[in-house]
């Protein structure tokens, strides 16, 4: 099985307490007489079970890292220059997708990474490292009259997929 891991679990009240003359709401009375239901088991038994319940565990958060490194993984994909190193920094801390640790490091918080998920499935191919690095090539060659606004433009969008490209209507005569 690739990556699916089964489990069984079962609750065994050792010592029943103060369960002995009161059980707290949304607890099992019947616990503390229950007997246990895996002591009959053998290895490599077979048994059918009575309900399965699918979890999905969310995936480790990126590890820290400090701005350096941070800077130095963008430069690497060809993303932001440096006179926007800074700003995308304080992007990331001013809408909390990151905080910054007692050394200094950067570390993602749930609201990132919940932001992060939700553009990478629904915007997967403005996400991607590719399309970003082709963009901040275009916009470089603007800058530098090497091409029109519009032929950078009309560059990113024939890189978009087709699926994704909104269909021009036709105004009736």
């Amino acid at each position: 099985m690739n990556g699916i891991r089964l489990t069984a679990a079962e609750k065994i009240l050792l010592d029943p307490g103060f369960r002995q003359v009161f059980t707290p709401p949304g607890q099992d009375p019947l616990l503390v007489s229950r007997p246990t239901q895996f002591a009959g088991l053998k290895k490599g038994q077979s048994v059918q079970p009575r309900a399965v319940h699918m979890r999905r565990n969310p995936p480790p958060p990126p590890p820290a890292m400090h701005e350096a490194a941070l800077i130095q993984a963008l430069r690497t994909r060809k993303i932001g220059r440096p006179a926007t190193y800074a700003l995308i920094i304080e992007t990331l801390l001013t809408r909390r997708y990151v905080t910054r640790g007692e050394t200094g490091k950067l570390h993602t918080t749930p609201r990132g990474r919940e932001v992060c998920a939700f553009l990478v499935q629904h915007f997967p191919v403005l996400c991607a490292y590719e399309f970003t690095a082709q963009m901040e090539t275009i916009l470089d060659e603007i800058a530098h009259g090497q091409r029109t606004y519009a032929e950078g433009i009309g560059a990113l969008w024939t890189a978009l997929p087709h699926e994704t490209k909104p269909t021009r209507k036709e105004k009736a005569p």
